[in-house]
């Protein structure tokens, strides 16, 4: 009996790298979409407790959530995408946005997200 060998081949290796390489990539093209998302959630607890401490208007929202993306250099968001419902003592405000980068060539990755806050 013959024992074969064991092992990879170099072709085996070769495809084994490029889909590691591959996956890589495309972490590191869509991890900085979710980086900025958990920076925007982080702005809006941030709005959250301004409100809790005072009352501000639609407008005082718009403006001081549009310095912190400026502040954060986040371009994917505007504040002119922040919805504000104003409901008695209650605030509800939704943000709905996509971020876009680029994957490979002309290929697009988009990410659609959605945050709700609703303070008393």
């Amino acid at each position: 009996m013959r024992c074969g060998e064991r092992g990879w081949t170099a072709l085996g290796a070769l495809f084994a790298a490029g889909l590691l390489g591959f996956a890589a990539l495309i972490a590191m093209r869509i991890a900085p979409l979710y980086l900025d998302d958990f920076t925007v959630v982080a702005e809006l607890e941030a709005i959250r407790q301004e409100l809790t401490s005072g009352m501000l208007g639609p407008v005082e929202i718009r403006e001081r959530f549009g310095r912190r993306l400026d502040i954060n250099s986040l371009r994917s968001v505007r504040p002119g995408d922040l919805k504000i419902i104003r409901d008695g003592r209650r605030i509800v405000i939704e943000l709905d946005y996509e971020a876009r980068t680029r994957l490979i060539g002309n290929l697009d990755v988009i990410a659609r997200f959605h945050h709700r806050l609703e303070t008393s």
